[in-house]
């Protein structure tokens, strides 16, 4: 037997080697594959992306061996902006297979945006759908104008006024919990707004009291913050891109887990809703959103895959982060011109006089220079820095064509700050607002809220939550500056690293 040892080892390693050429060259044989299929794929939009200005680009292997290093830096999107500083009007550039075109002239804007037909949603809404599966915020074609024609006359005056309640009791809690702030260091606001928006539109729109601000940790909370953290990640990761892939990831698998939490909370409070329908016709106590949902799928006057509880978590969503974002960056912009939070205040006591009292939803509509100061800031910190639509044909510029199958962008962010729409534009000036200075200035120029067919439902309510929450700070508060700079960076929607830092004194 021994003297069989070194021929049968031999024997074996030879086999095992025949094996790894075989497993290497199947790789490259479905690397080569992949390339050739997104070559031919996008060889239309390549060609026509030549005459697009934009940065020097990578071969498409090197942009995908080199995409989980970029996606880690939190420059990226400090990048992006540096970017469309430096080229005028339209400027592109590839990330994995996908193409780019981020859009800043307003005759543009307004063309892609004004037409439903043109466009459709970008690529990066694809890692929303675990979450929210075909509802408004991603659907498209019929389905998007089934829930459009829903969903939109949910946000009429009615509904708005009978949300005050709730938006008063959630802005109580919110003042007791920074109340304990008055006199002492600064702190970051953002994560008290974020929780109180959260605990405002659960109960506002799914009837549930998840009590967020008395418990930061429940496992609802957590769940939301980890699954809006995976959308993010695999969104800046051309790797994690491919359901497989992202599925057998540790990030997918966490994404999964955390879904599993949402879903089952959702699922309970429609079906803890439709036994409340069953026994009472009482519309006083009317949930908005939840219950036409409920009412339409039920006697099939819609499409039966209308889900009651996808839309509730478009809701959660799009009205929580967008509100807390809003909120934070105005009570830090406040702290930083007094002047301005002098204006509020007096107007404020022209409304209320002394009294302390909660406000109503008439108060909350006389608030005519509060509504100006938080458009501004929206103006210089939109919620929302960039959004984007899936291009449906090819659209001519001028220059150049933007070609079918792009991923057209609006930098939000930098449009708001473009002096051609905005004279001395860094500058905080809610004057701007005033309807005479809005005179002849593109609605296309302020995207705070996007526009035209697909523009935010909600606009009127988040307007109306912001207001509401801001009235009762400024009345109990005096907010001063804290010592620490933003860092901005977005994370579905704007935020910074370095927390957004301020001081309260009480009044």
């Amino acid at each position: 037997m021994l003297l069989h040892g070194p021929r049968t080892c031999r024997r074996a390693f030879n086999s095992q080697h025949k094996m790894l050429i075989i497993t290497l060259n199947l790789f490259v044989a479905i690397f080569i594959l992949i390339w050739a299929y997104f070559t031919i794929k996008t060889r239309h939009m390549a060609r026509l992306a030549k005459k697009i200005p934009g940065p020097k680009q990578s071969p498409l292997w090197k942009k995908l061996l080199t995409s989980r290093q970029n996606s880690k830096s939190t420059g990226m999107f400090q990048n992006m902006v540096q970017i469309s500083r430096k080229y005028e009007s339209t400027f592109c550039f590839w990330k994995g297979y996908e193409l780019f075109v981020f859009v800043q002239d307003v005759k543009h804007i307004a063309a892609l945006l004004s037409d439903s037909e043109e466009v459709g949603r970008p690529c990066i809404y694809k890692y929303w759908e675990p979450w929210l599966g075909s509802s408004l915020a991603i659907a498209e074609g019929q389905k998007w104008k089934i829930r459009r024609k829903l969903i939109a006359p949910e946000f009429r005056p009615s509904t708005l006024e009978s949300s005050v309640q709730t938006l008063n009791s959630s802005t109580e809690n919110l003042l007791n919990r920074l109340a304990t702030f008055t006199g002492g260091p600064e702190f970051d606001v953002h994560p008290f707004m974020n929780l109180h928006a959260m605990d405002n539109v659960c109960e506002t729109f799914m009837d549930a009291k998840i009590n967020a601000q008395q418990n930061s940790e429940s496992e609802f909370v957590r769940a939301v913050n980890a699954a809006s953290h995976a959308v993010h990640e695999r969104s800046k990761t051309p790797l994690l891109h491919p359901d497989l892939l992202f599925r057998m990831s540790s990030l997918g698998r966490m994404q999964a887990r955390n879904l599993a939490t949402l879903h089952a909370r959702n699922k309970m409070a429609v079906e803890e809703r439709k036994e409340q329908l069953l026994h009472t016709k009482d519309t006083k106590d009317r949930v908005p959103i939840m219950d036409v949902l409920i009412e339409r799928s039920k006697d099939g006057r819609v499409s039966g895959d209308v889900d009651p509880a996808e839309e509730m978590n478009t809701v959660l969503i799009a009205g929580y982060k967008t509100t807390a974002a809003a909120l934070s960056f105005a009570c830090w912009i406040l702290s930083r011109h007094q002047d301005v939070q002098e204006k509020v205040l007096m107007e404020q006591k022209e409304i209320f006089g002394d009294s302390d009292r909660p406000a109503t939803y008439r108060d909350i509509q006389e608030m005519k220079y509060l509504e100006m100061v938080i458009k501004e800031t929206i103006r210089l910190y939109p919620s929302i820095p960039v959004f984007g639509r899936k291009l449906q044909k090819d659209f001519n510029v001028g220059d150049f064509v933007i070609p079918a199958g792009a991923n057209v962008m609006f930098l939000t962010y930098q449009i708001h700050r473009n002096p051609k729409y905005y004279p001395d534009p860094e500058k905080f000036d809610p004057d701007r607002f005033l309807p005479e200075n809005m005179k002849g200035r593109s609605p296309y120029c302020y995207l705070a809220f996007s526009i035209g067919a697909r523009n935010c439902v909600g606009i009127k309510y988040g307007m109306q939550a912001i207001k509401g929450t801001l009235s009762a700070m400024i009345r109990k508060f005096k907010i001063l500056p804290g010592s620490t700079p933003l860092s901005l960076d977005s994370m579905i929607t704007l935020k910074s690293l370095t927390g957004m830092k301020v001081r309260l004194e009480s009044r």
